[in-house]
Order: structure tokens, then C-alpha cells, then sequence
């Protein structure tokens, strides 16, 4: 009897989800097709009841957006809300995001906005939740709570965890990173024996070890010397997050070696270390003429095999190059087929372009 009942649950689960996915691929075609934020309004919201965290995060986007004419606040927040709840983890930093910048006046002086203590505690919780979920922005975000004690204690050594956590996950929070793991406080617990196991396996060309060492002159020595020399070795040694790290060091300005052709070298060696989010940011740096002369079509190109080794941030950009015609003919489809690519694998600005241009091909 149980196992008849837990049958029937599934099949009603997997109808539900197959039913969702059906309405969700409707909208694609109401906007792509027949470029209707109305037909793909009806459909977004069919799939959203049936509990499809995408198209009620869709949902919120759509609501949000100048070019889809469907702005409402509070349509916005509900349906990021609700995507949350359904464990879709960038909705959860939106959310995050829109009580982090709630206003209120404040009675005792007037000309005085402040964000109440009551919406920062929310935001974290949001971020945080987030971050658990794996959303790069989330964990940023958490990190700069943490950092500023915006509705949490404040605590420095977490908030670089999390920044380091969110590098990790390929976030341009790398920067940040870089910037104030060597400033102000000096921690206490340094495990001596650790930073002696790596330093030996270093010796012996480990290039893991070595850009742990890196890692360890940061954030415990705060010595930029020694985590250069140390990454420099890892990087040396093939390892792609050691070069990536140098690129985001030769590019802070904060830390007395930024230099612009030292940072385009690094991130490019990470690049040809099939580094998808090197690739993207040597893309940035060929549009910006940072460090090598400016050069869409090299750009775009960096964009592609970025966004093939799975990058979405990349696979987004490369959109934008499409749909722009920026180093590469001009094709508005291609360009947003790669927004929804992004979008569908959680990049949150490919859905912002996504519902802001689908009906402009």
C-alpha cells in the first residue's frame, strides 16, 4: 500500500514538473516568436503555481523591467520571494539586495535616509541563504555584511572566507579579495604545522600547495611579497587559480603593484589554462584596451571559449557581443538564445538581458 502511494506521488510530482517545464517553454516561444510580454506573462505565471522556481524568478525580472512595460515593486518582490522559497539561489540574493536598499526616513532629522537595522538583519539572512545555495553575488554580498557588521556582528575574518569562497566561485569579488586581505588586523591562528606541510610539498613542485601558500601570506601574514612569489610558482607550475589570483593583484590598485600588462598576462596564461573566467576577464580587458590594445574581435572570441568551458557570466558578455554586432556580425537571435543560455544556468544579468531584449529581434 505505501509503496502504491508513494507511486502515485511521484507521478504527480514528475506531471507537476513536466507541466512547469511545458509553460516555461511556452513563454520562451511568446516572447521570441511572437514578442509578447502578455501571452508570456499568462504562461510564466502557470509554471510559477505549479512551484517552477525559474519562471518565478522570470517573473520577477519581467516585473522589473522598463522594456517588458510591467513595472511593480511589489510584484518584483513577491515573486523573487517565492522563487527563494523554491530554492532558486539568486532570487535569494534580490532579495537580499531589495532590503539592503530600503530607505526610510529618519523623524529626528529629517534630511537624514537610513537603512533600518531590521531590513539589514533580513538582507543577511538572504545572503546567506544564498551563498549556501552557491550564488557567487550572495556570498559577496554576505561577505560585505559581515565586513561592515551590516545586521550581523561585524567580523572581518569571516567576511574574507566568504570573499575567497566567492572568488572561488568565480566572481569579480576576487578584487575585493585581493584588496583588504592585507590591511589592519593581523589573525592570530596560524596553524604553523599546515603552512610547514605546504611549504615542503612546494618545495617538491606541488602547485596546489604552493597557491595554498599564497593564500596563507594573504590572509595571515597580509604579505603581498611572499603570496606573489608564492603564486607565481603555482601559476609556474600550470595552476590556473594562481595565475587568475596574480591577474586580480597586478589589477588592484591598492596594493602597490598594479600594472595593467602584468595583470592581462596572468588572466590570459589562466585562459590557455582553460580558466572560463580568466577567459571572460581577458575578453573585459581586450574591449577596455587594459594592459593590450583593444580588439573586439579577440574579445569575442575569449568570450566564446569562455562561455564553453562554462562560464555564464561569459556566455552572457559573448550575447551582448552578438546582439551588438561587436567584433562579430551582428545577429540579435544568436545574441539572445546566449542570454537565456546564461539565465538558465543562473547568471543574473543574462536574465536581466534576456527578458529586457527577447522581443527585439
Amino acid at each position: 500500500m505505501n509503496k502504491i502511494l508513494l507511486l502515485i506521488v511521484l507521478a504527480i510530482n514528475l506531471s507537476a514538473n513536466n507541466l512547469s517545464m511545458g509553460c516555461r517553454e511556452r513563454v520562451y516561444l511568446a516572447l521570441e516568436i511572437n514578442r509578447s510580454y502578455d501571452e508570456a506573462e499568462k504562461y510564466f505565471l502557470r509554471a510559477c503555481e505549479l512551484k517552477d522556481a525559474k519562471s518565478c524568478q522570470l517573473l520577477g525580472y519581467m516585473s522589473g523591467s522598463s522594456n517588458a512595460n510591467k513595472q511593480d515593486s511589489r510584484k518584483r518582490f513577491y515573486f523573487f520571494k517565492k522563487a527563494c522559497e523554491l530554492g532558486n539561489a539568486e532570487s535569494c540574493t534580490v532579495i537580499g539586495s531589495i532590503y539592503s536598499s530600503k530607505k526610510h526616513s529618519n523623524s529626528m532629522k529629517k534630511n537624514m535616509i537610513k537603512v533600518k537595522i531590521e531590513d539589514l538583519m533580513q538582507a543577511t539572512k538572504y545572503y546567506e541563504k544564498a551563498c549556501k545555495l552557491g550564488d557567487q553575488r550572495g556570498c559577496g554580498r554576505l561577505g560585505m555584511n559581515y565586513l561592515g557588521g551590516y545586521g550581523i556582528q561585524k567580523n572581518r575574518q569571516q567576511a574574507i572566507k566568504l570573499f575567497k569562497k566567492s572568488c572561488e566561485l568565480n566572481h569579480s569579488i576576487c578584487l575585493l579579495y585581493v584588496n583588504i586581505t592585507g590591511v589592519h588586523s593581523r589573525y592570530k591562528d596560524l596553524n604553523i604545522s599546515e603552512f610547514n606541510i605546504f611549504n615542503k610539498h612546494c618545495d617538491l613542485n606541488n602547485s596546489d600547495a604552493c597557491n595554498n601558500l599564497g593564500f596563507f601570506s594573504l590572509e595571515v601574514y597580509q604579505d603581498y611579497n611572499k603570496a606573489e612569489k608564492y603564486f607565481k610558482k603555482a601559476c609556474q607550475l600550470n595552476n590556473q587559480e594562481g595565475c587568475k589570483i596574480l591577474g586580480f593583484m597586478y589589477k588592484s590598485k591598492y596594493i602597490g603593484k598594479k600594472d595593467f600588462k602584468k595583470s592581462f598576462y596572468y588572466f590570459n596564461r589562466a585562459c590557455e589554462l582553460d580558466n572560463g573566467y580568466a577567459c571572460q576577464y581577458t575578453g573585459v580587458m581586450y574591449i577596455r584596451g587594459e594592459g593590450v590594445k583593444k580588439d573586439m574581435m579577440k574579445s569575442t572570441a575569449l568570450y566564446q571559449k569562455s562561455c564553453d568551458l562554462g562560464n555564464n557570466v561569459g556566455c552572457g558578455a559573448l550575447g551582448s557581443n552578438y546582439r551588438l554586432g561587436k567584433g562579430v556580425e551582428m545577429n540579435k537571435r544568436k545574441g539572445i538564445e546566449l542570454y537565456k543560455q546564461a539565465c538558465n544556468k543562473g547568471e543574473h544579468y543574462g536574465c536581466l538581458k534576456y527578458i529586457g531584449f527577447a522581443t527585439q529581434q
